[in-house]
């Protein structure tokens, strides 16, 4: 009874060895079968249709032509509009809503200031901050698109909105 136990003992102790020995033959067999294949039987026959029909038979039909450059349109609302912006809800109330775009008190123009080399800078107020920025200037959801200093107006483009807004200094 007790070389049972010695036996039982030693295959438990060396049960990786075991598996890893099973797993090298494995191994050898398949390289072997790799650099040793079988011998083909008969004529190996190439996939395919067996009297293929010459190219004057069955002519390709030519793709449809390419469609007409579209009408000129303005594209510049699905470049500029991300959909994954939403407008806030519209609530009723007597005071300016600071997240409305159409609100005059989102963006004021406050001075323009001309810094010389026919380059002028607008001083513009948002909700958040007042700062100085030239034509072509990102800021908040805004862009300054021209200053004319003549009227005293800018142009500034309202991402959210997708549209152009005109401030002149009241």
């Amino acid at each position: 009874m007790n070389w049972i136990r010695k036996i039982g003992n030693w295959l438990w102790l060396n049960k990786e060895r075991m598996v890893l020995a099973v797993m090298v033959c494995i191994l050898i067999f398949r390289v072997y079968q790799v650099l040793n294949p079988p011998p083909i039987i008969g004529d190996p026959k190439i996939f395919g249709p067996a009297n293929p029909t010459p190219p004057e038979e069955s002519p390709v039909p030519l793709p449809p032509a390419a469609p007409q450059n579209p009408v000129s349109e303005d594209w510049t609302r699905i470049w500029r509009l991300t959909p994954f912006r939403f407008p806030p809800p519209r609530t009723a109330g007597s005071g300016a809503d600071p997240n409305d775009a159409n609100s005059d008190t989102l963006v004021t123009l406050e001075q323009i200031r001309d810094i010389g080399g026919g380059s002028y800078r607008a001083k513009i107020r948002t909700a958040s901050r007042s700062a100085w920025h030239a034509a072509g200037d990102q800021f908040e959801q805004f862009t300054l698109m021209s200053i004319d200093p003549e009227q005293n107006c800018v142009s500034i483009f309202s991402e959210q909105e997708a549209k152009n807004l005109e401030r002149c200094i009241q």
